[in-house]
């Protein structure tokens, strides 16, 4: 089941694609690394990230509804706390015009560009399909998936590996938010480079590939205590939406508790209107 997932992993531009790329280079393996063993390597990489702080440049590109695409762009801040915090501002020239945001039980998206409108909702209440509807690019929840922040579940099981059916990378498949997740690594290094988010029917949810690694600087510690991608490329199939959200100067910090205040942010941006996700019938 696994090897017949990650099969079309064989032919991702992780590091880019000419326009005739040559056929991958088939590399004969032996049985993956246990699941067990990625997770204690893996883990020892993400663990001093219990918080991120980053600069950040944004481009959001979306249908216009005239057959066209729209895009949104600008400059902002990244900003998690592990596990569900969440803060992705986007605006120009000090101005900020869109603010993505989740606390543990809630998520948001504050268009700043004309109404001041705000959507509001629960984590477990509104399905893929309803925020699209709503305008959210990414649910949160998913933003901090595929950032490469969060350690591996490691109780025994918890997880699957397979190669890729070219022998060039590892797969590790456990259980997500609303269905399976697939992680794609460098199987020497364990650099994330693909993340899947997949529903309970085993349909592509949400996409990214992860280029350019970067240290992140860790309160404390040395260089390389902790690294990251700097260019994330987050897809959304269905709502043929793509997020282009690329880092700078990463690092762990304390971040003010204001930064995930709903209230206190809805009334500091002067909210006008406030938008409820409809809640979709869970199966």
């Amino acid at each position: 089941m696994l090897r017949a997932l990650v099969a079309g992993a064989v032919g991702l531009c992780v590091f880019g694609c000419a326009s005739s790329p040559a056929a991958p280079e088939v590399v004969e393996r032996d049985a993956p690394p246990s699941y067990e063993e990625i997770v204690q390597r893996y883990n020892r990489t993400v663990e001093p990230l219990d918080t991120l702080w980053s600069r950040a440049t944004v481009q959001i590109m979306s249908p216009d509804g005239d057959g066209g695409t729209r895009r949104e762009q600008g400059e902002g801040y990244l900003q998690v706390e592990r596990p569900s915090r969440a803060a992705l501002s986007i605006g120009k020239l000090g101005e900020t015009y869109f603010y993505l945001g989740s606390d543990p039980d809630r998520f948001w998206w504050i268009d700043l560009t004309d109404e001041r409108i705000a959507i509001v909702g629960q984590h477990d209440r509104a399905g893929a399909a309803a925020l699209a509807q709503l305008g959210v690019p990414v649910p949160p929840l998913d933003l901090i998936e595929v950032l490469g922040v969060l350690p591996l579940p490691a109780a025994p099981g918890s997880g699957q590996t397979a190669w890729t059916t070219d022998g060039r990378f590892v797969v590790v498949r456990l259980p997500g938010r609303l269905g399976p997740r697939l992680l794609m690594m460098d199987p020497e290094t364990l650099r994330l480079l693909r993340v899947d988010l997949l529903d309970r029917d085993e349909t592509l949810l949400v996409s990214a590939e992860l280029t350019g690694m970067q240290d992140v600087r860790v309160t404390g510690r040395g260089p390389g205590a902790a690294r990251l991608p700097r260019r994330y490329v987050i897809t959304i199939p269905r709502e043929e939406v793509t997020v282009r959200l690329t880092l700078y100067e990463p690092q762990t910090r304390t971040i003010a508790p204001a930064v995930f205040d709903l209230p206190g942010l809805l009334k500091r941006f002067r909210v006008d209107t406030i938008l409820e996700p409809r809640r979709e019938a869970q199966p």
